[in-house]
């Protein structure tokens, strides 16, 4: 395993030698919070014969209506029936998957979940028979429901410790990482941002409504509600699920965690690091080139992060029109700000 500070050096020195670095002044954990949509995980189903509808309205669950649903799970479902001609590559993929994975689908279709394309992850995280239970902890889980809640609260960062078993070891992590981001609230600031980058519409609340706040979540490996939660955790890099150690994994955004922090490696030279680049200016804009992957959830983040500013310039009078508005106009650049309220099940849904 690379240490976590040489993989963030390395994509950061990427990043800038792609030449197509495009900056501005928001943070990186709010612009990826409003601009960035969660890369979707494959669900693929191998099934022998037709689907009955019962099993058809458990798929469909999985991936609702996002215009009537506030719980929309990032995944591209993909069925497979293994005795009606399937394609070369798909019987081939089944065959070696069932004997690394122990699959059957002789009784009932059996699911398996992928990382999104993008991460180059060939892996699968989990697989098991289609049932209720199955389709329900695939995409969501009580954690998970948290993490996006944080963050959709206004949380900066959200750092997972994902807890060895070692009761000593994983509490000597959270006595200093609860310790280290108190600190860093008090010690970093935010960019001042541009007024041409919200001009731009580059960030969707008023400036003074953006805040640096961090908090701790932490999670048992022994949590068998948290299984798949834990199992898309471990499975990002090769190695992971071999160490008995504890891990620290910054989530931002719309639930992107990025490469963890592992056992002697929890420093605070390290969450300092991190939390640098995730309140400083989003100096790159292209989502693939900034560190992290995507967690599979159940929440439809377009419809919670809805803009609430507005800006109103001042226009030259129309020639031969009265003002129609007797109050003192606006300067230009002023900034409205519209308060929403929503009432999304997301935050009514008992943990």
């Amino acid at each position: 395993m690379r240490t976590h500070k040489f993989i963030i050096h390395m994509l950061a020195l990427w990043m800038v030698g792609t030449g197509t670095v495009l900056a501005c002044s928001v943070p990186v954990f709010r612009y990826a919070l409003e601009r960035w949509q969660s890369d979707n995980y494959a669900v693929v189903v191998f099934h022998k014969g037709a689907l009955s509808d019962e099993n058809r309205k458990l798929l469909a669950s999985m991936a609702p209506d996002p215009l009537v649903s506030p719980q929309v799970a990032n995944i591209e479902l993909k069925t497979v029936d293994l005795e009606n001609n399937p394609e070369k590559e798909a019987l081939e993929f089944w065959k070696r998957m069932k004997a690394e994975t122990k699959a059957d689908a002789s009784k009932t279709p059996w699911m398996m979940v992928f990382y999104p394309k993008s991460t180059g992850n060939p892996t699968p995280i989990w697989s098991g028979p289609l049932s209720e239970k199955n389709t329900e902890v695939v995409v969501d889980s009580p954690k998970r429901r948290e993490l996006a809640r944080r963050l959709l609260k206004g949380d900066s960062t959200v750092w997972l410790l994902l807890e060895s078993g070692n009761k000593a070891k994983d509490e000597a992590a959270s006595k200093k990482l609860t310790a280290r981001i108190a600190a860093l609230e008090k010690e970093l600031k935010l960019p001042d941002i541009k007024q041409e980058d919200i001009a731009a519409g580059l960030l969707n609340i008023e400036e003074s409504q953006l805040k640096l706040k961090f908090s701790a979540l932490r999670v048992s490996r022994k949590d068998a509600v948290e299984a798949v939660f834990i199992k898309m955790l471990l499975a990002s890099e090769a190695d992971l699920k071999d160490l008995d150690e504890p891990m620290v994994f910054p989530v931002y955004g719309r639930g992107r965690f990025m490469p963890p922090m592992v056992g002697k490696g929890i420093t605070d030279e390290n969450i300092t690091h991190d939390a640098e680049f995730l309140t400083g200016p989003c100096s790159c804009q292209i989502k693939r080139q900034n560190p992290g992957t995507d967690l599979l959830s159940a929440v439809n983040w377009e419809s919670l992060i809805q803009p609430q500013i507005n800006i109103d310039r001042e226009l030259p009078p129309l020639i031969g029109i009265a003002a129609g508005n007797p109050e003192k106009p606006l300067k230009p650049g002023t900034v409205v700000v519209k308060p929403i309220v929503t009432k999304d099940p997301l935050f009514n849904k008992p943990i």
